[in-house]
């Protein structure tokens, strides 16, 4: 079994979201952010795991100046690093961010291609289950 592909499936995802998500890429990067904010630079192979650090770094680079108000909390509260960044961003900035989460996406795509599978990996979900 491929070692990375949570990886490779919460990139694809952000790619997706990226690609055809509505507004700015600011905009798509947050939605696309939460699509891959649980993996850990771990997740990813080596050589590619700085460039997720890159990533994240620049989307947490400033901290939170702004409070938002808190319907659940009824107060309010920090506004996210993340949202913060992105609001204050310039669009070229967030290009740069787009193009490097598409670039690990497809370097763990052409990976995940040259991976030795089994017949197992190539199954239907629906063809492994336990015998009865």
């Amino acid at each position: 079994m491929f070692p990375y592909s949570y990886a490779l499936e919460k990139l694809t995802n952000a790619v997706r979201i990226l690609a055809v998500g509505e507004g700015d890429v600011r905009s798509r990067l947050w939605p696309a952010f939460l699509e891959f904010h649980t993996l850990e630079p771990d997740d990813l192979p080596p050589d590619l795991a700085p460039d997720y650090e890159w990533v994240i770094r620049e989307l947490t680079r400033r901290p939170t100046e702004q409070h938002e108000w808190s319907e659940t909390m009824q107060k309010w509260v920090p506004e996210g690093v993340v949202p913060a960044n992105l609001r204050r961003m310039i669009n070229r900035t967030g290009s740069r961010i787009a193009q490097k989460i598409y670039d690990l996406s497809t370097k763990l795509e052409l990976r995940y291609e040259d991976w030795p599978h089994t017949a197992q990996d190539l199954s239907h979900p629906q063809d492994r289950s336990a015998p009865a």
